[in-house]
């Protein structure tokens, strides 16, 4: 609950920015690369959990394979290798996540600060950005091999760097051949 108080309190505090004086088209693209990485971070996080929740048949089906081959025996150990399968659903759901979370991200900051941004631009640059983020990682961890932590590494690039690549080919993507719009009368504004 407090997360959902935090992001109201934000959107909150970007909507009466974006009323307090005229913008610009630029004035936003840092903050909408800041919140597309965060939310491109977001959406890999649920992406994961869910892509984990669609792996879980093939992990019950691992495990009736392997069946119990301990029955009758005192001593018995058996390793459990079934959790595993999960991984590979774990691993598409973040990368679908990604550059959902970074388009929404950046498109929700776009209508917040008036600007009407391309959305479709913004989805394929999302995709872009995480897809030409993935080879320099993996050679850069080719080359650093033995000098960093593997796993500090890969932690590293899954949590910081691969959003933050799909959220600048979100935030490019969305300012290509962008427009500042005044919104209606009618529309609804927070007093500031």
């Amino acid at each position: 609950m407090r997360y959902l108080v935090l992001i109201a309190v934000l959107l909150w505090g970007v909507e009466a920015c974006a009323h307090a004086e005229p913008r610009q088209s630029q004035d936003a693209v840092v903050l909408e690369f800041i919140v597309g990485s965060i939310s491109a971070l977001g959406g890999g996080l649920i992406g994961a959990f869910a892509g984990s929740y669609l792996g879980l048949p093939a992990v019950e089906a691992c495990k009736r394979r392997q069946g119990s081959s301990c029955e009758g025996q005192r001593f018995c150990f058996k390793l459990d290798l079934c959790g595993l399968n999960v991984i590979p659903y774990m691993v598409g759901g973040y990368a679908l996540g990604v550059p959902i979370g970074a388009t929404i991200g950046v498109a929700l900051i776009g209508y917040f600060s008036q600007v009407s941004g391309n959305l479709w631009l913004a989805a394929v640059g999302a995709v872009v950005g995480e897809a030409v983020s993935i080879p320099p990682l993996l050679y850069a961890l080719s080359l650093l091999q033995g000098q960093v932590d593997a796993n500090v590494f890969i932690g590293t690039s899954i949590f910081l760097v691969i959003p933050a690549a799909s959220s600048l080919g979100a935030t490019l993507g969305f300012n290509i051949g962008v427009r500042q719009y005044t919104p209606s009368p009618l529309s609804w504004t927070c007093p500031s």
